[in-house]
């Protein structure tokens, strides 16, 4: 039997930090047959307003061919994503880009893979895994749809401000407040240059770079947006 666990945290002392927590536990079926094997995992990933869930199970079954073995294994997950906008900061709290409520879904996920082990070498022969039975309306399409039907009723909100320094899918106090200071700083001489500071300084941000409380909570209540978009 093997066991195994671990557990990572990043930013310690922020709000909505990053953490990871993984448990599983493997082992062949002696009481069957050794040549069988099972396993369980359990995943949960949080991130800022994002929570990530993963429960698993896997099947191997290996048997001895032309003086190796050849190795057949399968997994199922059941995955389950939440998004808490109630945790989300906003300077205005009827903003109509973010719900006040949590969106979440859940879906079945299947994988499976068969190797060839001869002389201690591996050979993969096929990897395969695909996206089965979904148990939420909070599937991929529907996500994109509702990140569109956003962006859409942001465009009427903002028609009547035909100077909005921002496109619609990029309207947030925070950009607008960084924006500002960018100018102020003189890293930028117009809203549209501004914008593009903006979008640099958010890609230098990454895991190992420490920021102060405030600064981080701009940035995750930001950053997300710019990613989905490809930073355009």
């Amino acid at each position: 039997m093997r066991i195994l666990g671990t557990y990572s945290a990043q930013m310690s002392g922020y709000d909505q930090a990053p953490a990871t927590m993984y448990a599983g536990v493997d082992l062949p079926l002696f009481f069957f047959n050794p040549r069988h094997g099972l396993g369980v995992g359990v995943l949960n990933d949080q991130l800022g307003l994002f929570s990530h869930k993963r429960f698993s199970l896997q099947y191997a079954y290996r048997f001895p061919l032309l003086g190796g073995h050849l190795g057949f294994g399968a997994q199922m997950d059941l995955l389950s994503e939440t998004l808490d906008a109630s945790k989300a900061d906003l300077e205005e709290s009827n903003d109509p880009v973010f719900s006040s409520g949590n969106s979440d879904g859940s879906k079945i996920d299947a994988g499976f893979g068969i190797y060839f082990l001869l002389f201690g070498l591996a050979a993969i022969f096929l990897f395969a895994g695909a996206n089965v039975l979904p148990t939420s309306k909070n599937n991929r399409k529907y996500l994109e749809q509702k990140l569109k039907d956003s962006i859409n009723a942001m465009e009427h909100y903002i028609q009547s401000c035909p100077d909005f320094p921002v496109p619609a899918y990029y309207a947030h106090p925070v950009v607008l407040k960084r924006m500002t200071e960018i100018l102020k700083e003189g890293r930028a001489e117009n809203l549209e240059s501004a914008l593009q500071v903006l979008k640099q300084d958010l890609k230098a941000l990454n895991s190992n770079v420490v920021v102060e409380q405030e600064e981080y909570d701009e940035v995750v209540a930001i950053k997300s947006m710019f990613l989905v978009m490809d930073y355009k």
